[in-house]
């Protein structure tokens, strides 16, 4: 289905995928990075040490192989993609984000390339940690030491 209306004449999608405020990465049919927005550049240089780079110019024309450990999966799976596919992803350990890839097709059906949006997860997977953290603690029984004294475990944050 094609969207409705018109864009303004001044209105690209290069402007467009600019001004999303998310991590925003375009790669060819390939599997090749060709473009990533402002964002993306924010995000993913504190990273680049991770993957022993010094430039974040150097992920330009990278293939997926580089930043997947399985990447035959990762293939097959994009190969087979017709609309938008939703994964969790961590880099290294510090960064945890939603990715969304959704595959760019021509009018005549052939695959043209990927879209990649990273959605940043990294504090609401720390919380989520943290709170599993405290679901063990919490668990932990009571113990009855002699008659009238229980030794209670104390968990969470002292202020």
């Amino acid at each position: 289905m094609n969207g409705i209306g018109r864009l303004p004449q001044k209105l690209n999608g290069h402007l467009i995928l600019e001004n999303i405020q998310e991590t925003m990465i375009i790669a060819d049919k390939d599997y090749r990075v060709q473009w990533m927005n402002a964002r993306a550049i924010e995000t993913l240089q504190p990273v680049l040490p991770i993957y022993q780079l010094s430039h974040i110019e150097e992920l330009i024309g990278k293939h997926m192989d580089f930043f997947h450990s399985n990447s035959e999966e990762a293939e097959k799976l994009l190969t087979s993609l017709h609309t938008t596919y939703r994964t969790r992803i961590t880099i290294g350990s510090q960064y945890v984000a939603e990715a969304v890839i959704h595959p760019i097709d021509t009018k005549d059906g052939e695959r043209y390339g990927y879209l990649l949006m990273l959605l940043d997860f990294t504090d609401q997977a720390e919380a989520e940690l943290e709170k599993e953290r405290l679901i063990v603690d919490l668990s932990t029984p009571l113990l009855k030491i002699w008659d009238e004294v229980l030794a209670v475990p104390i968990t969470g944050k002292m202020l």
